[in-house]
């Protein structure tokens, strides 16, 4: 073979490996963005959730104290 054959073959077989690695890197690329796009909702519901529990634990303890309340009026109107 002549140096204008091997020097196409190299030249076709670099294009190719570039090209494979450019997919590649694209590919990596994109299952980044899929995950960083994943974590930042993962974070917004871990917040969400943190906001949920502290409303929740709020209400618990104003019913309690109401529960508390009607319990004292109860036992005040039956001594009465």
């Amino acid at each position: 073979m002549s140096k204008v054959t091997y020097l196409a073959i190299l030249l076709a077989l670099a294009t190719v490996g570039l090209t494979t690695i450019s997919g590649c890197a694209t590919t990596v690329s994109t299952a980044d963005a899929k995950a960083t796009s994943a974590m930042a909702e993962a974070r917004k519901a871990s917040n969400d959730a943190a906001a949920a529990l502290k409303v929740a634990k709020q209400a618990q303890k104003e019913a309690e104290e109401n529960k508390a309340r009607i319990d004292r009026m109860f036992k005040q109107t039956m001594r009465k």
